[in-house]
Protein backbone atom coordinates (compact mmCIF):
# COMPACT_ATOMS: atom_id res chain seq x y z
CA UNK A 1 0.00 0.00 0.00
CA UNK A 2 1.38 3.76 -0.26
CA UNK A 3 0.15 6.54 0.99
CA UNK A 4 -2.11 9.21 -0.11
CA UNK A 5 0.52 11.59 -0.67
CA UNK A 6 2.43 9.53 -2.92
CA UNK A 7 -0.49 8.24 -4.96
CA UNK A 8 -1.59 11.85 -5.65
CA UNK A 9 2.15 11.96 -6.82
CA UNK A 10 1.61 9.69 -9.04
CA UNK A 11 -1.12 10.11 -10.29
CA UNK A 12 -0.13 14.00 -11.51
CA UNK A 13 2.99 12.40 -13.02
CA UNK A 14 1.11 9.72 -14.78
CA UNK A 15 -1.56 12.22 -16.37
CA UNK A 16 1.38 14.74 -16.93
CA UNK A 17 3.38 12.35 -19.29
CA UNK A 18 -0.10 11.20 -20.67
CA UNK A 19 -1.51 14.15 -21.25
CA UNK A 20 1.46 16.38 -22.25
CA UNK A 21 3.54 14.17 -24.43
CA UNK A 22 0.36 12.85 -26.22
CA UNK A 23 -0.09 16.93 -26.87
CA UNK A 24 3.10 17.72 -28.16
CA UNK A 25 2.61 16.04 -31.59
CA UNK A 26 -0.25 18.84 -32.11
CA UNK A 27 2.44 21.36 -30.52
CA UNK A 28 4.99 20.34 -32.81
CA UNK A 29 2.74 20.44 -35.91
CA UNK A 30 1.60 24.13 -35.04
CA UNK A 31 4.94 25.71 -34.70
CA UNK A 32 6.59 24.02 -38.21
CA UNK A 33 4.30 25.81 -39.80
CA UNK A 34 5.93 29.34 -38.99
CA UNK A 35 9.65 27.97 -37.57
CA UNK A 36 11.81 25.52 -39.79
CA UNK A 37 11.55 22.15 -38.00
CA UNK A 38 15.30 21.46 -37.18
CA UNK A 39 16.04 24.82 -35.84
CA UNK A 40 12.54 24.61 -33.73
CA UNK A 41 13.21 21.14 -31.80
CA UNK A 42 16.53 22.01 -31.51
CA UNK A 43 16.32 25.16 -29.95
CA UNK A 44 13.24 23.80 -27.68
CA UNK A 45 15.54 20.70 -26.68
CA UNK A 46 19.33 22.93 -26.16
CA UNK A 47 17.41 25.87 -24.12
CA UNK A 48 15.61 22.99 -21.77
CA UNK A 49 18.39 20.95 -21.55
CA UNK A 50 20.72 24.05 -20.27
CA UNK A 51 17.92 24.68 -17.90
CA UNK A 52 17.40 21.92 -16.25
CA UNK A 53 21.16 21.69 -16.18
CA UNK A 54 21.94 24.59 -14.24
CA UNK A 55 18.52 24.17 -12.01
CA UNK A 56 20.36 20.75 -11.55
CA UNK A 57 24.36 21.69 -11.10
CA UNK A 58 23.27 25.09 -8.94
CA UNK A 59 19.89 24.62 -7.11
CA UNK A 60 20.75 20.53 -6.43
CA UNK A 61 24.61 20.94 -6.18
CA UNK A 62 24.41 17.98 -8.37
CA UNK A 63 28.10 16.28 -9.55
CA UNK A 64 29.41 17.40 -13.03
CA UNK A 65 29.12 14.61 -15.50
CA UNK A 66 32.62 12.53 -16.32
CA UNK A 67 34.17 12.79 -19.99
CA UNK A 68 32.05 9.17 -20.50
CA UNK A 69 28.71 10.33 -19.28
CA UNK A 70 28.69 12.86 -21.81
CA UNK A 71 29.93 10.13 -24.46
CA UNK A 72 27.07 7.88 -23.49
CA UNK A 73 24.80 11.40 -23.60
CA UNK A 74 26.01 12.31 -26.65
CA UNK A 75 24.63 8.82 -28.09
CA UNK A 76 21.44 9.63 -26.89
CA UNK A 77 21.23 12.72 -27.37
CA UNK A 78 22.14 11.71 -31.39
CA UNK A 79 19.95 9.10 -31.49
CA UNK A 80 17.05 9.96 -29.43
CA UNK A 81 16.57 13.42 -29.65
CA UNK A 82 18.26 14.38 -33.09
CA UNK A 83 17.11 11.60 -35.40
CA UNK A 84 13.42 11.00 -33.02
CA UNK A 85 12.34 14.19 -33.02
CA UNK A 86 13.81 15.58 -35.62
CA UNK A 87 11.98 13.26 -37.43
CA UNK A 88 8.93 13.90 -36.47
CA UNK A 89 9.08 17.88 -36.54
CA UNK A 90 10.45 17.68 -40.51
CA UNK A 91 7.24 14.93 -41.12
CA UNK A 92 5.05 16.95 -39.64
CA UNK A 93 5.01 19.81 -42.12
CA UNK A 94 2.93 17.70 -44.18
CA UNK A 95 1.33 14.63 -42.20
CA UNK A 96 -1.00 15.28 -39.65
CA UNK A 97 0.24 15.03 -36.40
CA UNK A 98 -2.44 12.23 -35.28
CA UNK A 99 -0.68 9.85 -37.96
CA UNK A 100 2.37 10.42 -37.11
CA UNK A 101 1.70 9.61 -33.64
CA UNK A 102 0.67 6.73 -34.54
CA UNK A 103 3.71 5.63 -36.63
CA UNK A 104 5.79 6.74 -33.75
CA UNK A 105 3.98 4.35 -31.34
CA UNK A 106 6.04 1.63 -32.92
CA UNK A 107 9.24 2.29 -31.37
CA UNK A 108 9.13 -0.50 -28.65
CA UNK A 109 8.35 -2.99 -31.14
CA UNK A 110 11.76 -1.50 -32.94
CA UNK A 111 13.56 -2.22 -29.39
CA UNK A 112 12.70 -5.49 -29.19
CA UNK A 113 13.69 -6.67 -32.69
CA UNK A 114 16.91 -4.63 -31.69
CA UNK A 115 17.17 -6.30 -28.59
CA UNK A 116 16.90 -9.74 -30.49
CA UNK A 117 19.57 -8.58 -32.99
CA UNK A 118 22.31 -7.09 -30.77
CA UNK A 119 21.50 -9.15 -27.41
CA UNK A 120 20.09 -12.04 -28.72
CA UNK A 121 16.87 -11.69 -26.05
CA UNK A 122 13.72 -14.00 -28.13
CA UNK A 123 10.92 -12.50 -27.15
CA UNK A 124 8.01 -14.95 -27.08
CA UNK A 125 5.39 -15.66 -30.10
CA UNK A 126 2.74 -13.42 -28.35
CA UNK A 127 5.20 -10.83 -28.95
CA UNK A 128 5.78 -12.01 -32.47
CA UNK A 129 2.68 -11.54 -33.01
CA UNK A 130 1.85 -8.07 -31.62
CA UNK A 131 4.36 -6.62 -33.67
CA UNK A 132 3.29 -8.59 -36.81
CA UNK A 133 -0.58 -6.76 -35.98
CA UNK A 134 1.68 -3.25 -35.14
CA UNK A 135 3.44 -3.05 -38.28
CA UNK A 136 0.13 -4.03 -39.89
CA UNK A 137 -1.75 -0.97 -38.43
CA UNK A 138 1.11 1.01 -39.94
CA UNK A 139 0.21 -0.65 -43.25
CA UNK A 140 -3.19 0.04 -43.27
CA UNK A 141 -2.17 4.14 -42.55
CA UNK A 142 0.23 3.95 -46.06
CA UNK A 143 -2.97 2.14 -47.66
CA UNK A 144 -4.42 3.60 -51.19
CA UNK A 145 -6.43 6.50 -50.89
CA UNK A 146 -9.55 4.59 -51.40
CA UNK A 147 -9.26 3.53 -47.85
CA UNK A 148 -10.82 6.38 -46.71
CA UNK A 149 -9.25 9.95 -45.36
CA UNK A 150 -6.27 9.89 -42.92
CA UNK A 151 -3.66 7.66 -45.42
CA UNK A 152 -0.09 8.83 -44.51
CA UNK A 153 2.43 9.61 -47.29
CA UNK A 154 5.15 6.37 -47.96
CA UNK A 155 7.95 9.15 -47.83
CA UNK A 156 6.31 10.24 -44.21
CA UNK A 157 5.91 6.96 -42.65
CA UNK A 158 9.14 6.03 -44.03
CA UNK A 159 10.95 9.28 -42.37
CA UNK A 160 8.91 8.60 -38.80
CA UNK A 161 9.83 5.03 -39.22
CA UNK A 162 13.58 5.73 -39.06
CA UNK A 163 13.16 8.13 -36.24
CA UNK A 164 11.63 5.61 -34.71
CA UNK A 165 14.05 3.36 -35.43
CA UNK A 166 17.47 5.62 -34.47
CA UNK A 167 14.97 6.38 -30.85
CA UNK A 168 14.60 2.55 -29.90
CA UNK A 169 18.57 1.43 -31.31
CA UNK A 170 19.71 4.13 -29.35
CA UNK A 171 18.06 2.99 -26.36
CA UNK A 172 19.68 -0.22 -27.05
CA UNK A 173 22.83 1.23 -26.93
CA UNK A 174 23.14 3.55 -24.03
CA UNK A 175 21.54 0.67 -21.75
CA UNK A 176 23.64 -0.30 -19.29
CA UNK A 177 26.39 2.32 -20.16
CA UNK A 178 27.93 4.79 -17.75
CA UNK A 179 25.24 7.34 -16.05
CA UNK A 180 25.18 10.11 -13.46
CA UNK A 181 23.66 9.28 -10.09
CA UNK A 182 20.65 12.05 -11.20
CA UNK A 183 19.15 10.65 -14.38
CA UNK A 184 17.63 13.66 -15.21
CA UNK A 185 21.42 15.67 -15.40
CA UNK A 186 21.67 12.72 -17.79
CA UNK A 187 18.59 13.50 -19.50
CA UNK A 188 19.89 17.28 -19.57
CA UNK A 189 22.62 16.28 -20.95
CA UNK A 190 21.15 14.31 -24.14
CA UNK A 191 18.81 17.25 -24.23
CA UNK A 192 21.59 19.57 -25.21
CA UNK A 193 23.77 17.05 -27.42
CA UNK A 194 20.38 16.58 -29.56
CA UNK A 195 19.93 20.48 -29.19
CA UNK A 196 23.15 21.13 -30.49
CA UNK A 197 23.17 18.54 -33.55
CA UNK A 198 19.63 19.60 -34.71
CA UNK A 199 20.78 23.61 -34.89
CA UNK A 200 23.99 22.39 -36.46
CA UNK A 201 21.37 20.00 -39.24
CA UNK A 202 19.26 23.31 -39.66
CA UNK A 203 21.98 25.29 -40.74
CA UNK A 204 23.30 22.63 -43.27
CA UNK A 205 20.12 22.25 -44.81
CA UNK A 206 19.67 25.74 -45.15
CA UNK A 207 16.93 26.66 -42.52
CA UNK A 208 18.90 29.67 -40.45
CA UNK A 209 18.07 31.60 -44.46
CA UNK A 210 14.29 30.59 -44.08
CA UNK A 211 14.15 32.07 -40.66
CA UNK A 212 11.40 35.03 -40.78
CA UNK A 213 10.95 36.72 -38.28
CA UNK A 214 7.77 38.15 -39.22
CA UNK A 215 5.88 34.81 -39.09
CA UNK A 216 6.44 34.52 -35.44
CA UNK A 217 3.45 35.13 -33.35
CA UNK A 218 1.53 34.45 -30.32
CA UNK A 219 0.90 30.91 -31.05
CA UNK A 220 4.52 30.15 -32.13
CA UNK A 221 5.86 31.61 -28.86
CA UNK A 222 3.26 30.24 -26.92
CA UNK A 223 3.53 26.81 -28.44
CA UNK A 224 7.21 27.34 -28.36
CA UNK A 225 6.98 27.94 -24.81
CA UNK A 226 4.61 24.89 -24.22
CA UNK A 227 7.09 22.30 -26.05
CA UNK A 228 10.07 23.80 -23.76
CA UNK A 229 8.20 23.64 -20.01
CA UNK A 230 5.55 21.14 -20.55
CA UNK A 231 7.08 18.88 -23.04
CA UNK A 232 10.63 18.99 -22.42
CA UNK A 233 11.09 19.83 -18.51
CA UNK A 234 7.81 18.58 -16.85
CA UNK A 235 6.71 15.90 -19.02
CA UNK A 236 10.47 14.53 -18.97
CA UNK A 237 10.67 15.01 -14.97
CA UNK A 238 7.61 12.94 -14.56
CA UNK A 239 8.84 10.34 -16.71
CA UNK A 240 11.70 10.37 -14.34
CA UNK A 241 9.70 9.72 -10.95
CA UNK A 242 7.80 7.51 -12.98
CA UNK A 243 10.84 4.81 -13.25
CA UNK A 244 11.87 5.34 -9.73
CA UNK A 245 8.32 5.36 -7.91
CA UNK A 246 6.54 2.86 -9.69
CA UNK A 247 6.80 -0.33 -11.81
CA UNK A 248 8.13 -0.17 -15.51
CA UNK A 249 4.82 -1.55 -17.00
CA UNK A 250 3.73 1.59 -15.77
CA UNK A 251 5.85 3.85 -16.30
CA UNK A 252 6.28 2.32 -19.78
CA UNK A 253 2.16 3.05 -20.42
CA UNK A 254 2.83 6.38 -21.94
CA UNK A 255 3.74 4.45 -25.21
CA UNK A 256 0.28 3.50 -25.73
CA UNK A 257 -1.43 6.08 -24.25
CA UNK A 258 0.11 8.85 -26.12
CA UNK A 259 -1.23 7.76 -29.69
CA UNK A 260 -4.36 8.01 -28.22
CA UNK A 261 -4.29 11.39 -26.78
CA UNK A 262 -2.46 12.77 -29.98
CA UNK A 263 -5.10 11.39 -31.89
CA UNK A 264 -8.02 12.95 -29.85
CA UNK A 265 -6.08 16.55 -29.28
CA UNK A 266 -5.45 16.25 -33.34
CA UNK A 267 -8.87 15.88 -34.41
CA UNK A 268 -10.01 18.44 -31.79
CA UNK A 269 -8.03 21.13 -31.81
CA UNK A 270 -6.76 20.47 -35.83
CA UNK A 271 -9.50 19.29 -37.33
CA UNK A 272 -6.93 16.39 -38.30
CA UNK A 273 -8.59 12.70 -39.99
CA UNK A 274 -10.20 10.90 -37.61
CA UNK A 275 -12.23 8.27 -39.68
CA UNK A 276 -12.37 4.56 -40.00
CA UNK A 277 -9.31 4.33 -41.25
CA UNK A 278 -7.29 5.95 -38.75
CA UNK A 279 -9.43 4.29 -35.88
CA UNK A 280 -8.74 0.78 -37.10
CA UNK A 281 -4.68 1.39 -37.16
CA UNK A 282 -5.11 3.24 -33.67
CA UNK A 283 -6.60 0.04 -32.22
CA UNK A 284 -4.18 -2.38 -34.03
CA UNK A 285 -1.17 -0.04 -32.81
CA UNK A 286 -2.22 0.67 -29.27
CA UNK A 287 -2.73 -3.30 -28.84
CA UNK A 288 0.48 -4.47 -29.85
CA UNK A 289 2.53 -1.58 -28.02
CA UNK A 290 0.12 -2.88 -25.19
CA UNK A 291 1.28 -6.14 -25.45
CA UNK A 292 5.05 -5.89 -26.62
CA UNK A 293 5.56 -2.84 -22.87
CA UNK A 294 3.78 -6.06 -20.93
CA UNK A 295 6.37 -7.97 -22.59
CA UNK A 296 9.22 -5.96 -21.97
CA UNK A 297 8.91 -5.81 -18.12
Amino acid sequence: MIGRTAATRLAVAHASVWLIWGSTYYGVRVLVQTVPPFFSMGSRFLIAGIAVMVWLRVMRKEHPLTGEQWRVAAIGGLMLVAAGNGAVAYTEQTVPSNLVALTVALMPAWMVLFDRIINGVVPPRSAMIALAVGFGGVAVLMGPSNLGAGEIPVVGALTVTAGSMSWALGSILTRGQPRPRSVMLGTAAQMIWGGVALIVLSGVVGEWSRLDASMINNETVTTWLYLVIAGSIIAYSAYVYLLHNTVPAKAGSYAFVNPIIAVIVGAGLGGEPLSPRVGIAAVMIVGAVALIVRYRQ
